[in-house]
């Protein structure tokens, strides 16, 4: 049975078991797994059920898709990958959709080009549940007077393979910086596991109700999350272990699972970590898509609507820019752990990404004489899909007008390809606007305003 963690200073004293709250304290999920299968929370535990299990315990994993709909969601997930603009065209391979695509440098793998974020399917998962975290937090609300509006905090997709290196971080809290949030504001993390129905499930490692204790004794706050002093961690560790060794047939009895189709839903200061599966658990590509909540008493979003509208990327709820490729992929020989980090980089960026979407950038430093040399990589921070569209387009422009003339000199062509769409709306070939079939447009639909409103803070009753 997974314990709940007390600290000796604490003020939380737990409650008693009664007959009422005795099965929900020992497994609230394990009598109900296979039945998990409806689109609404109100599944064989009610909202209010799991409302309270979020207020007592600090996380909740909620059915999302019903049985057939999970094996079509995964489906969709792999398709958008696959039609992503930003990366090349690769032909799936056998029993692989995507072939040897790698779409982020980084173990933990979540992906951070701007299409991950504003595609239609990740634009419709939010739009689905939305509808399950209104009814679960409106229940919320009325157990334990919480702030009156629920805003959903945009997030990314990841995708896992078997080979990935996870890095595995020590128990910590995540946190979200001051500037981005008020001091009432309640803020919940968690994800939706895409896997395939018969996959096994996807795994958290936390200690129930441990949103209740008082902070952890950091020395040090990180930026995003507050990590456990080395005490600390030796004792979360003892208690995982002895967790652990009560049944070594079923280590599954210490993590909280996640079923295919299912969202686990958390408060950002329950003391969790990232732990590194067993090579067991760990043999097909697993995909997730990230998902956050905010209950809040004001009306101001929690980060202004105009990324949507321009199709950025979001900056995370720990208030960390999301990045395609770690720093030390770039920050020189020593930190790389490599005499030429750079050409990794670069062989990655080339088989990845369309061309017209590189950058050249120069080594400024480096020990072995490499400063000054230019390596064309992925940028780190990716610009929106707007610009995305407009790099894409402005490839395809130039290419036309090579085919169609000889004439003009590289240095206007340069100039076209900076701004192809004051370009293109300005000629009037007709040869051209025969060979040009695609309109010059974003790849994506604007964001309605019924989607720019479930990203605002609304109101829970």
């Amino acid at each position: 049975m997974k314990q709940a963690l007390f600290f000796p200073e604490s003020n939380y004293v737990p409650e008693q078991k009664t007959e009422k709250t005795a099965p929900h304290f020992r497994n609230p999920y394990k009598p109900f797994t296979q039945a998990w299968n409806r689109v609404t929370v109100v599944s064989k535990l009610t909202a209010r059920d799991y409302a309270e299990l979020l207020n007592e315990f600090g996380y909740v994993v909620v059915p999302v898709y019903k049985d057939a709909a999970v094996n079509i969601k995964n489906a969709e997930f792999i398709q958008t990958l696959v039609n992503m603009p930003e990366f090349v065209e690769t032909p799936p391979g056998p029993g692989q959709f995507e072939g040897e695509i790698h779409y982020v440098k980084g173990g933990f793998s979540a992906l951070g080009n701007p299409s991950s974020f504003h595609n239609s399917f990740v634009r419709e998962v939010r739009r689905d549940c939305m509808k399950i975290a209104v009814e679960l937090f409106r229940e919320l609300q009325r157990v334990t007077r919480c702030p009156m509006n629920i805003e959903q905090i945009v997030d990314r997709m990841r995708v896992l393979r078997p080979k990935s290196e996870i890095k595995a971080e020590s128990w910590h809290r995540d946190t979200t910086p001051k500037h981005m949030r008020n001091p009432e504001d309640l803020i919940y993390g968690g994800w939706i596991s895409f896997d395939r129905y018969t996959d096994a499930p996807q795994q958290f490692s936390g200690f129930d109700k441990s949103h209740k204790v008082i902070p952890i004794k950091t020395a040090k706050q990180h930026e995003g999350f507050e990590k456990a002093t080395a005490d600390e961690i030796k004792e979360f560790n003892a208690l995982k272990n002895k967790e652990l060794r009560a049944d070594k047939d079923k280590d599954d009895n210490w993590f909280i699972l996640i079923p295919s189709g299912h969202m686990l839903i958390f408060r950002q200061e329950m003391i969790h970590e990232v732990a590194k599966p067993a090579k067991s658990k760990h043999q097909k590509i697993s995909y997730r898509l990230f998902t956050g909540w905010r209950l809040t008493n004001s009306n101001s979003q929690f980060e202004s609507n105009t990324y949507m509208r321009k199709m950025e990327v979001p900056t995370l709820k720990s208030g960390q820019k999301i990045r395609m490729w770690p720093t030390a992929s770039w920050a020189g020989e020593r930190v790389a752990g490599t005499k030429q980090p750079w050409d990794s980089l670069q062989t990655w960026s080339g088989v990845t990404f369309r061309p017209e979407l590189l950058e050249d950038r120069v080594i400024m430093q480096s020990k072995w004489g490499h400063a000054g040399k230019t390596k064309r990589v992925i940028p780190a921070e990716m610009y929106g899909m707007n610009d995305v569209s407009i790099k894409i387009q402005a490839q395809k422009l130039v290419s036309i007008i090579k085919h169609i003339t000889d004439d003009i000199p590289e240095i206007y062509l340069d100039i076209i390809q900076n701004e192809p769409k004051h370009w293109r709306e300005r000629w009037t070939n007709d040869e051209l606007d025969k060979h040009f079939i695609e309109p010059f447009d974003t790849i994506y639909d604007p964001y309605t305003e019924d989607e720019i409103a479930i990203l605002s803070p609304q109101p829970l009753v």
